[in-house]
């Protein structure tokens, strides 16, 4: 007969692989994100251009520039650079940009909130489309939706992001006038309470619907541009999954015992589907994160992107290392959720840990 203590310890046990794949997954983390603390840093020197100009000005005398980059510690060893630049992020310090005179991390708190509004409308977007498309293609391989999922997932893989935003702000914009333009405020008349950043909650949490459907009207063009550049992957895998899943045994038995058509599609297919394409659906959402640079400086959108290209033009080391240090933290952790969502649903996972 089994005892509390014995079932306590079994319960223990089944979440020992769980805790050991959290370990692994963590100490990967950390790697990673030390491993970009070194690219990042290195990146910022090999740039072109000296960020001790930016103090003293383009035309200073030699004196002036040595003591411009002694102030900023150029002047000492790439090593002690790099010791400091380790010292100052264990303290949550990024530096001071040299274009904005802000710190760097309330420059990135100030701007992420519009990359992030940016890149979650347009992965539900992309993410609409995939299983619209994708599911019927499934279902019928042979047919003109199948052809149509490839015109689209090729489409979108080929076109440059950059070259749909202009086009879009061409006809849409300039010739048709359906859309508003580029973009570096709140399209309406008077901007909502800042409580979140992000625009399109805010509105949502005042209650203030007319504003909201201004926020989407005027994130449409941008939205719409990297959706359909970052939704190819996902309906390439949706369409394959799918097409697996409808051949798979747990389908065949539930078809053979008589379930709906339209239940085995949207139980069991769907579910076997979703593990798949909730890994790449995290892998879509970092490259958005990261790639959003030409699209919010085609539509000029005040996000991460646009001040990444400020901070690069005008050689400020800060700025550079911390949206790319941000960018990547934010891309490890990510996936490090993912990962240990599927090994707590999935026991297949946990079995092999």
């Amino acid at each position: 007969m089994e005892t509390s203590e014995d079932a306590g310890l079994g319960s223990g046990r089944r979440w020992l692989p769980m805790i050991r794949q959290l370990g692994r997954r963590l100490l990967l983390a950390l790697l990673v994100v030390y491993g970009v603390t070194l690219a990042t840093f290195a990146l910022a020197r090999v740039l072109p251009g000296n960020p001790a100009y930016l103090i003293v000005g383009p035309n200073a005398d030699p004196a002036a520039v040595r003591a411009a980059e002694d102030s900023l510690g150029l002047n000492q060893s790439l090593p002690a650079q790099y010791a400091t630049y380790m010292k100052d992020l264990f303290t949550g310090h990024l530096g001071v940009s040299l274009t904005s005179g802000q710190p760097v991390i309330r420059d990135i708190a100030d701007r992420f909130p519009a990359t992030l509004e940016l890149a979650l409308l347009s992965l539900a977007l992309a993410i609409v489309m995939a299983f619209a498309i994708g599911i019927p293609a499934a279902l019928r391989p042979r047919g003109m939706l199948a052809r149509i999922a490839d015109v689209v997932s090729a489409g979108g893989a080929a076109m440059p992001q950059f070259w749909l935003g202009l086009v879009l702000l061409f006809f849409f914009f300039y010739r048709l006038g359906a859309f508003p333009g580029p973009l570096s405020q709140y399209p309406g008349p008077v901007e909502p309470h800042h409580i979140t950043g992000v625009l399109f909650v805010d509105t949502l949490l005042e209650l203030n619907f007319h504003a909201w459907v201004l926020v989407l009207w005027g994130l449409a063009l941008p939205v719409i541009t990297l959706a359909v550049t970052a939704q190819p992957p996902l309906l390439r895998i949706v369409q394959t999954q799918m097409r697996r899943a409808l051949s798979s045994d747990p389908v065949r038995t539930a078809r053979a015992i008589g379930v709906s058509p339209t239940r085995v599609v949207l139980n069991d297919a769907l579910r076997l589907t979703l593990g798949p394409v909730l890994n790449m659906v995290a892998l879509v959402f970092g490259a958005l994160l990261s790639s959003s640079v030409l699209v919010e400086t085609v539509f000029s959108w005040p996000g991460i992107g646009q001040y990444a290209v400020q901070a690069i033009n005008s050689s400020d080391y800060a700025a550079i290392q911390g949206v790319v240090l941000i960018s990547a933290v934010t891309y490890v952790v990510l996936f490090l959720l993912v990962d240990l969502a599927l090994f707590a649903v999935d026991p297949r996972l946990r079995s092999r840990s």
